[in-house]
């Protein structure tokens, strides 16, 4: 499977959290699971019910979405992640992606193709999610995102315009061309089913192999050859030597409260200086 322009920028939610589209929230006993799609949203619900708790829903949400919705999220992205658990502890995953060890700023700037691709984080990043908080076994939380990936599934409005949007620059790519175009050559539309069997084999190796499965072995092989055929210098030391971080947590008043957030390439220090700048102005509540 060819790594492409669909690197994420991908942000994973954790416990509650609420959006105004109800159809993409879906309610579980006293917990709440919201994502931009309701399969992921479905996804979370069914691993809730399996006995999982929200750090389990979340990392299966979240590789349902890589599915799902390839043009916004994908495991070749990175993640940045924050909770709080009931303890009140405050925390996160950095699964930033990083340039390889090799990268010499001399070649120019890219906006998207191979040149832009670093290591991915966000694999690592959901495996460290799961390894430190998660309940279920690792095969039970990535079976839903196998299923949509190797069943397939209906695109839904939005991904189709992303992809029609971008045409011109799948097809100009092997990789995207054969997995993101009908015949190599056409956009998918809003319900045409797409499947994704590389993926669903990829995400099969990483529910039985961890974080290896990925990083190391026969997929990182592919992922490397892939690269550097057409310009990387990424290989597989890069792939091999890549760890999530803890993630550096910003703290702020609002509105006499705390405000968590993460530190950069987040931008949680903006968000929490536009909160004090509106606490400043003293606007009041019914406004």
């Amino acid at each position: 499977m060819s790594l492409s322009k669909f690197k994420a920028l991908f942000y994973v939610p954790l416990l509650f959290l609420y959006c105004c589209n109800k159809s993409r929230q879906t309610p579980f006993k006293n917990s709440v699971i919201s994502s931009a799609h309701p399969l992921a949203s479905l996804t979370g619900m069914e691993i809730y019910k399996q006995g999982g708790n929200a750090f389990d829903a979340s990392v299966a949400a979240a590789f349902t979405l890589s599915v799902v919705e390839p043009s916004m999220s994908g495991i070749g992205g990175r993640i940045q992640a924050i909770y709080k658990t009931s303890e009140g502890e405050v925390a996160g995953i950095d699964g930033s992606t990083e340039v390889p060890a090799n990268y010499e700023d001399k070649n120019g700037k890219f906006k998207y193709g191979y040149p832009t691709i670093g290591i991915p984080g966000v694999v690592a990043g959901l495996l460290a999610l799961h390894d430190k908080k998660g309940n279920l076994p690792l095969s039970n939380v990535i079976a839903p995102a196998i299923k949509y990936a190797k069943e397939g599934f209906r695109i839904l409005p939005g991904e189709a315009t992303r992809q029609q949007s971008v045409k011109e620059m799948l097809y100009e790519f092997e990789g995207t061309r054969h997995h993101f175009m009908i015949n190599d050559s056409l956009s998918y539309k809003a319900g045409d089913l797409f499947i994704q069997s590389d993926l669903a084999k990829v995400l099969e190796t990483i529910a039985e192999k961890g974080r290896a499965g990925f990083y190391e072995g026969e997929i990182a092989k592919k992922i490397v050859k892939d690269l550097q055929s057409n310009g990387s210098v990424l290989n597989l030391k890069d792939l091999k030597n890549y760890k999530a971080l803890e993630s550096k947590i910003l703290t702020g008043r609002y509105n006499d409260k705390n405000i968590h957030s993460l530190f950069l390439p987040s931008f949680g220090a903006i968000t929490i200086q536009i909160l004090q700048i509106l606490d400043h102005l003293k606007i009041p509540k019914n406004e």
